[in-house]
C-alpha cells in the first residue's frame, strides 16, 4: 500500500521525534555491535589463513632448501665417505653447506640408521629430544617428516628429508628453524589481530606477551574472567571449537577468539584473537553525538515544507550519487530508502542491479587472475559450472631440458627469475597464434589450440606457435648466456585429437582443462624430442590436420621420424618434424627420405651411406647424426634392431 504526500505529513508531524531517537539509539545498541563481531569474525578468518599460508611458506622454503642439501655432493660424501672423521663433517657442514642456506638456524645429518654424523647446532639435549619422536622415526624409514620442539625457551620448527643416493636411502637431513616473536608481530600488523602460538610447554605471543608478564606478576581474578594460563591450559585441552568463533573475558577485558590446531605437524597450534571492547569503544562517543543530531531533527520537524522537500529530494539524491558511483565501476553502493513509496522500489532495485553488477565483477577479476582471457570470456558467457564437451583440440607440450643441472647451477633468485622472464616470452608466442596455456608443470608448459575458444586452425596455429617459440628462445639464449652464463634447451611435442573440455574438479575449486588419451600422447612426444634431436615433434594427426587446415598455404614440410610405441599404448605412433621451407627445405628433405626409404628396408649399410653424403652438406642436422649412429650400429647387429623394433615399429619401455 502506497501513502500519498498527504498522509505522510500528518505521520511526520506526529512521529519523527520517536522515530529519530529510537532508531538512533538502537542502532547503536544493538546494530552496530553486531555488525562489528561480523567484521572481527572475518578478520579472525582472515588471519587463520595468513598464519597457515606463511607457516606452509617457511615449510616450502625450508623443503626446497633440504632438496637442495640433500642432493649436495658435500653432504653424500659426509654420509657415504666413512674415512671422514666427526669434526671433518662438522667443518664441512659449517664452512660449506650453512653459508649457502636461509632461514635456517641449524642442520643435521644422520646416517641411514638415524645415528648423527654431523650437526651444526652443538646442543646435545637438542638431537636427544629428537631423535625419540615418532616422526623421526618415520623420517629414517624413508618418509619426509616434519614438527616442531620446545627447546631452550624457543619454538623450532624442523624438516627430515631423506638422502637417496640412486634408488638407495643412506641418510638424511635435519634443517631447523627457530620461529620468533617477529615472524607473529609481522603477521600481527598484517591482520590486525592478536597472535598466541603454543607448543608443549612454550608459547609465543604479539602484545600478549607484555600482558602475560604482568599476569605472572599476581592480581584477583573475577569468576568471569580468565588468565592467559587458563586460555593456553583450555586450548590445548581441546575446549575450544576449531570452527567457531569464541567470546571470552581476558584480564578484564572481552575477546572473540579463534583456535586453530593445523593438521601440519610442522605448524603449531595458535589462538588469533581480538579485542571486542576496544573495537566499541568509540559507542558512546556516537550515541552524544547522535543525541544531539536528534535533537536537531526535531527542530527541523517543525517545518513541513523542509520535511515534504527533504523526504523527496533525498532519495534522489541518493540514487544519483550511488549511480555515478556504479558508473566508475564501485558496485559496493547501496542506496537505502525506507520511505513506502515509488521511491522505495526504485532503490530496492537499485540495490538488487548493483549486488548483480558486483558478482559478476567478483568473478571476472578471479577468473582473470587464475586463467587465461579467452578461458575467462567463455566462463562468463556460458556459466560457471562443472562439465565438459567432447572437442578435437591441438594440445602442445614445451619442456626445458636439462632443467636439473640448470637449477643446481643457479641460485633461487636467479632461477625464479629467469623462469618467469621465459614463460613471459612463451606466453607471447602463445596468445599470438591464439593458444590458452592450460597450466604450467614446473619448468613445462601445456598449451591448447582450439579450446576453449573454436579455432579451425588449431593443428597449424599449434606449429607456428612451436616454430615462434624456438625462434624467441634462440634470441632469448643471447640475452642470458651473458647475465646467468647458461643457454636453455627446449623440446616441443604436439598432438591432435578428441578430448573432454571443460570445468573439472569440486563445486569449490575447479580448473578448466582437457582430458583424454590423446593430451597423454602429446606429452610423451614432447619427452622423445631428446631421444630424437628434434626440438619440435608432431604426430601424424597433427601433420594431417595442419595440412589440411593451412590448405595450398601450408609453409612446412614434414619428414618422418619415426614409429613409436611408447609406454602405456598399444600400437604405435608415426611421429614427424615440421620443416619451414627455406634453406633448401625441398633439396633436404629429398636426400634425408632417400636414406629412410633404406630404413624401411632394413638395408642399413645403404641408408647410412646416404646419410653420411647428407651430412656433407648439411652437418648441424642433429636428426640425421642420430639416425647415422643407429643406421651404423644396425647394420653391425641386426639384433640390435630387431631389439629395438617390433613390425617396425619401435618399443619404448621408459616414459
Amino acid at each position: 500500500m502506497l501513502f500519498s504526500f498527504r498522509y505522510k505529513l500528518s505521520l511526520i508531524i506526529f512521529s519523527v521525534a520517536l522515530l529519530i531517537l529510537f532508531l538512533a539509539f538502537f542502532a547503536i545498541d544493538n546494530v552496530i555491535e553486531k555488525e562489528f563481531r561480523l567484521v572481527i569474525e572475518q578478520r579472525l578468518l582472515q588471519a587463520r589463513d595468513v598464519v597457515n599460508q606463511r607457516m606452509e611458506d617457511r615449510f616450502d622454503r625450508l623443503l626446497i632448501q633440504a632438496v637442495t642439501v640433500a642432493d649436495n655432493k658435500l653432504t653424500q660424501d659426509i654420509i657415504t665417505d666413512k674415512n671422514l672423521s666427526m669434526a671433518t663433517r662438522d667443518d664441512i657442514l659449517r664452512d660449506e653447506i650453512m653459508p649457502t642456506l636461509l632461514l635456517v638456524d641449524s642442520l643435521l645429518i644422520t646416517d641411514g640408521d638415524g645415528k648423527l654424523l654431523a650437526e651444526f647446532f652443538e646442543r646435545d639435549p637438542f638431537w636427544r629430544k629428537l631423535k625419540v619422536l615418532p616422526a623421526f622415526e618415520e623420517g629414517i624409514a624413508g618418509e619426509e617428516a616434519a614438527g616442531i620442539i620446545s627447546f631452550e625457551g624457543k619454538l623450532l620448527q624442523w624438516l627430515l628429508l631423506p638422502v637417496y643416493i640412486g634408488d638407495q636411502m643412506f641418510g638424511a637431513v635435519i634443517l631447523v628453524s627457530t620461529l620468533g616473536a617477529q615472524e607473529l608481530q609481522t603477521i600481527s600488523q598484517l591482520t590486525g589481530t592478536e597472535l598466541l602460538i603454543f607448543s608443549e610447554n612454550e608459547s609465543l605471543a604479539t602484545s600478549w606477551q607484555k600482558q602475560m608478564a604482568v599476569e605472572s606478576k599476581g592480581g584477583q581474578l573475577s569468576k568471569e574472567q580468565l588468565s592467559f594460563d587458563e586460555l593456553k591450559k583450555n586450548a590445548r585441552a581441546g575446549l575450544y571449537p576449531g570452527q567457531a568463533t569464541t567470546e571470552l573475558n581476558l584480564l578484564g577485558e572481552r575477546y572473540l577468539l579463534r583456535f586453530n590446531v593445523p593438521e601440519n605437524p610442522f605448524i603449531p597450534a595458535y589462538v588469533v584473537a581480538q579485542s571486542l571492547d576496544r573495537a566499541l569503544a568509540f559507542v558512546e562517543t556516537i550515541k552524544q553525538v547522535m543525541l544531539t543530531i536528534a535533537l536537531i531533527a526535531l527542530i527541523i520537524a517543525g517545518g513541513l515544507g523542509f520535511i515534504i522537500a527533504y523526504s523527496v529530494s533525498r532519495p534522489i539524491h541518493l540514487l544519483s550519487k550511488a549511480n555515478r558511483a556504479v558508473a566508475k565501476e564501485d558496485f559496493s553502493q547501496r542506496v537505502e530508502i525506507h520511505t513506502r513509496d515509488e521511491f522505495r522500489e526504485l532503490g530496492e532495485s537499485f540495490n538488487q542491479m548493483s549486488e548483480s553488477l558486483a558478482e559478476k565483477a567478483k568473478i571476472r577479476l578471479a577468473l582473470d587472475k587464475t586463467v587465461s582471457r579467452e578461458v575467462a570470456d567463455h566462463l562468463m558467457e556460458q556459466g560457471v559450472q562443472l562439465g565438459g564437451e567432447s572437442r578435437e583440440v591441438t594440445i602442445l607440450f614445451a619442456d626445458i631440458k636439462g632443467f636439473t643441472a640448470l637449477s643446481e647451477r643457479l641460485s633461487d633468485q636467479q632461477l625464479l627469475s629467469l623462469l618467469n622472464s621465459y614463460f613471459t616470452r612463451v606466453n607471447a608466442c602463445i596468445q599470438e597464434y591464439h593458444g590458452t596455456i592450460d597450466k604450467y608443470i614446473g619448468d613445462a608448459v601445456m598449451v591448447l589450440f582450439g579450446a576453449p575458444v573454436n579455432d579451425a586452425l588449431h593443428a597449424h596455429h599449434a606449429i607456428q606457435a612451436a616454430h615462434a617459440i624456438c625462434n624467441t628462445v634462440r634470441k632469448f639464449n643471447e640475452e642470458i648466456s651473458e647475465e646467468f652464463g647458461c643457454k636453455l634447451d627446449i623440446g616441443i611435442g604436439i598432438n591432435t585429437g578428441q578430448v573432454l573440455s571443460g570445468l573439472m574438479g569440486s563445486e569449490d575449486r575447479m580448473n578448466y582443462t582437457v582430458l583424454g588419451d590423446h593430451v597423454n600422447i602429446a606429452s610423451r612426444v614432447e619427452g622423445l624430442s631428446t631421444l630424437y634431436g628434434a626440438r619440435i615433434i608432431v604426430t601424424d594427426e597433427t601433420r594431417k590436420s595442419a595440412i589440411q587446415q593451412a590448405g595450398q598455404d601450408c609453409p612446412y614440410l614434414y619428414r618422418r621420424l619415426d614409429n613409436v610405441q611408447v609406454k602405456g599404448k598399444s600400437v604405435g605412433i608415426n611421429m614427424y618434424q615440421p620443416i619451414q621451407m627455406r634453406d633448401e627445405a625441398d633439396k633436404k628433405l629429398q636426400a634425408y627420405n632417400r636414406a629412410y626409404d633404406f630404413i624401411l628396408k632394413h638395408d642399413f649399410r645403404k641408408a647410412t651411406a646416404e646419410f653420411e653424403n647428407y651430412v656433407k652438406s648439411w652437418p648441424d642436422d642433429n636428426v640425421v647424426r642420430l639416425w647415422l649412429e643407429r643406421c651404423k650400429l644396425y647394420a653391425e647387429k641386426m639384433a640390435a634392431f630387431n631389439l629395438d623394433y617390433r613390425d617396425g615399429v619401435r618399443i619404448l619401455n621408459t616414459k
